[in-house]
C-alpha cells in the first residue's frame, strides 16, 4: 500500500512538472519578466523597486539560455520543491495523508500555473524553507541549528521581497503566544541573528543609493490609498479563490464541532495527533491578517499571500480526513483543468481577436518580437533607442539585446532605468522613441532640433517612431527630470544617504 502511495506521488510530481514546462514554453514571455531578466544583465547588489534576489538568479538562468522555458524553469522547480516538502513534512505523522496533502497541493493553480518568474519565485521557497526549519526547531527541542537556520531563509526571502517581513512577525508571535522557555527564547534570537546580515546588506544598499527600495515601496506607491470596503472585498474574494469552495466548506464543518475552551474539539485532536502543527496555523493565518488590515486601504494583489499557502496544505494534513481531501482533490484537477482550458482557447485565438484591446500594440510586442526589430534595425546607427514604458522598453530591449530607454516621466513602478540610463550622455544625439499611442509632435519639439513621426504597421497594429534629433539635455532636464525628482526622489529629511544614482547624475548639488 504504501509504494502505490508513493508511486501515485511521484507520478503526479511528475505530470505536474511536464505540464508546467509545456506552458512555460507556450505562454508568451510578459514584460514584467523581461523587466526582471534586465535585472539579471544589469547584474548588482539591489535595484529600484525591490531587493535583488531575482535578478541574481535570472543572471544564471541566462547564462545557460535566453529561452524562456529556461528562464522559468526557477519558477517550475521551486514550487515543484515546495510540494515534495509538503509530503515530507505530513509524512512524518501519517503516509498517506502525506500524499493526499501534497497531490492536493500539486494539482492546484498555486503549483500548476506558477510558470512566471518574478520576485515571488524565491519568495515562495525561501518563505517556506524558512517555516519548516522554524518547525523542525520545535518539534526537535528548540534545537538552535535549525532556528539559525530558519533565519538564514528568511534572509533569503527578505532579499526577495519585503512581504517576508510578516513571516517575521508570526514567529514573533508564535513566541508570544505560546509557552515561554529559555530554549525557545534564546532560539528566536538566533534565528533573527542570522537574519540580520541578509537585512543589514539590504540597508546598506539603500544607504548608499539614497533608499530607492524605501521611496518605491513605504511612498512613491501608497499616495493617495484611502479606506475603502471595495477594497477589503476583493481581499476576501481572493482568498476564497485560493482556498477554493470546497476546501471553505470543509473547513467551516470541522469549526462547527462543538467546542471546548472556544476550541473545536477535532482542531484539539488534531494538535494532540500531529505535534507541533499549531508552528503552521501562526505562519498561515498571522500574515493573511496583517493583509486583511492592510486590504481596507490598499488592494492586496493576489499573489501577495500566495507564498504562505502551502503552510495551509500542511494544515490541511490535520484537520481533513483522508475521504475529504479526496473529494478536494477532484475538484481541483477539474478546477485546474479549467483554467488550463481558459489558457489553451486565449493562446489558440488568432491575435486579432484582441485588436480592440488597449494593450494589443504591447501584445503584439511580446508575440512578433522579430517584426519590431525588423523595422527599428534601419535606425540602430544613428539612434538610441527608448519608449514612454518601462513595459515596452523591457519586452524590446530583452530581445534586441540592445538597451532601450525610458523616455518621459513614466510611473512609479519600475523605475530601474533611472539607473541604467544617462541622459547626460545623450546629449546632442538623435533618439527614436517607439510608441504604442498616437504622439503629438508638441510633445517632442521641446526636446529636439527637429522631430519627425513615422508610423508602422505590424499585424494591423500601429506603432509610431518618433525620431528625434538633436537631443537637449537642458529642456529635458528642466521639464522632464526635474518632475521625475519631485515625484519618486524627495528622499525625507530625517532620512540620511550617501549617495543617490539619479541626483547625483542630474541634480548633484544637495539642497
Amino acid at each position: 500500500m504504501e509504494t502505490s502511495l508513493k508511486k501515485t506521488f511521484w507520478m503526479v510530481l511528475a505530470v505536474t512538472v511536464i505540464v508546467k514546462l509545456f506552458l512555460a514554453a507556450v505562454i508568451p514571455m510578459t514584460s514584467d519578466e523581461a523587466h526582471f531578466v534586465l535585472w539579471g544583465r544589469y547584474i548588482g547588489f539591489g535595484y529600484f523597486d525591490h531587493p535583488p534576489m531575482i535578478g541574481w538568479i535570472l543572471h544564471v538562468m541566462e547564462r545557460i539560455s535566453s529561452a524562456p522555458v529556461v528562464l522559468r524553469l526557477p519558477a517550475i522547480l521551486f514550487t515543484t520543491l515546495v510540494g515534495y516538502g509538503i509530503y515530507r513534512i505530513v509524512q512524518s505523522v501519517n503516509e498517506s495523508v502525506a500524499v493526499l496533502c501534497a497531490i492536493l497541493f500539486l494539482v492546484s493553480p498555486i503549483n500548476v500555473l506558477n510558470v512566471i518568474v518574478t520576485t515571488d519565485t524565491p519568495l515562495f521557497l525561501c518563505i517556506f524553507l524558512s517555516g519548516i526549519s522554524y518547525f523542525a526547531a520545535e518539534k526537535n527541542g528548540q534545537k538552535m541549528a535549525y532556528y539559525a537556520l530558519s533565519g538564514m531563509f528568511l534572509g533569503g526571502a527578505f532579499l526577495s521581497k519585503y512581504l517576508s517581513a510578516l513571516l517575521g512577525i508570526a514567529f514573533v508571535a508564535h513566541w508570544i503566544l505560546t509557552p515561554k522557555t529559555k530554549r525557545r527564547t534564546a532560539g528566536l534570537g538566533v534565528l533573527f541573528a542570522s537574519l540580520a546580515p541578509f537585512v543589514a546588506f539590504n540597508l546598506a544598499w539603500n544607504y548608499y543609493h539614497g533608499w530607492p527600495n524605501i521611496m518605491f515601496n513605504v511612498f512613491n506607491r501608497n499616495r493617495n490609498e484611502a479606506f475603502s470596503l471595495g477594497k477589503i472585498g476583493i481581499f476576501a474574494a481572493c482568498q476564497a479563490y485560493l482556498i477554493t469552495p470546497p476546501l471553505l466548506y470543509f473547513l467551516v464543518q470541522r469549526f462547527k464541532d462543538k467546542k471546548r475552551y472556544g476550541i473545536p474539539e477535532n482542531i484539539l485532536r488534531s494538535w494532540q495527533s500531529f505535534p507541533n502543527i499549531k508552528v503552521f496555523a501562526y505562519l498561515f493565518i498571522v500574515p493573511l491578517t496583517v493583509f486583511a488590515i492592510l486590504s481596507a486601504k490598499k488592494v492586496i494583489g493576489l499573489h501577495w499571500p500566495l507564498s504562505y499557502y502551502p503552510f495551509m496544505y500542511i494544515l490541511l494534513g490535520a484537520f481533513l480526513s483522508p475521504v475529504e481531501l479526496k473529494k478536494s482533490i477532484r475538484f481541483m484537477i477539474y478546477f485546474t483543468g479549467a483554467h488550463l482550458l481558459l489558457i489553451g482557447i486565449v493562446l489558440s485565438l488568432p491575435v486579432s481577436a484582441i485588436k480592440n484591446n488597449k494593450n494589443y500594440t504591447t501584445v503584439i510586442i511580446g508575440l512578433y518580437p522579430q517584426k519590431i526589430l525588423a523595422e527599428l534595425a534601419p535606425y540602430e546607427k544613428q539612434f538610441s533607442f527608448a519608449t514612454p514604458s518601462y513595459a515596452d522598453s523591457g519586452l524590446i530591449e530583452f530581445y534586441l539585446h540592445r538597451h532601450v530607454a525610458v523616455f518621459g516621466t513614466g510611473s512609479f513602478h519600475a523605475r530601474q532605468d533611472d539607473f541604467v540610463t544617462d541622459f547626460n550622455s545623450l546629449a546632442k544625439t538623435n533618439i527614436l522613441i517607439l510608441r504604442t499611442s498616437v504622439p503629438q509632435v508638441s510633445e517632442y519639439v521641446p526636446y529636439f532640433e527637429t522631430v519627425e513621426i513615422k508610423t508602422v504597421m505590424i499585424e494591423n497594429a500601429p506603432f509610431y517612431f518618433v525620431l528625434g534629433r538633436n537631443f537637449k539635455l537642458d529642456e529635458y532636464t528642466a521639464r522632464v527630470l526635474t518632475s521625475i525628482r519631485d515625484q519618486f526622489y524627495a528622499i525625507p529629511a530625517w532620512l540620511p544617504y550617501k549617495h543617490s544614482d539619479f541626483l547625483d547624475k542630474y541634480f548633484p548639488a544637495r539642497s
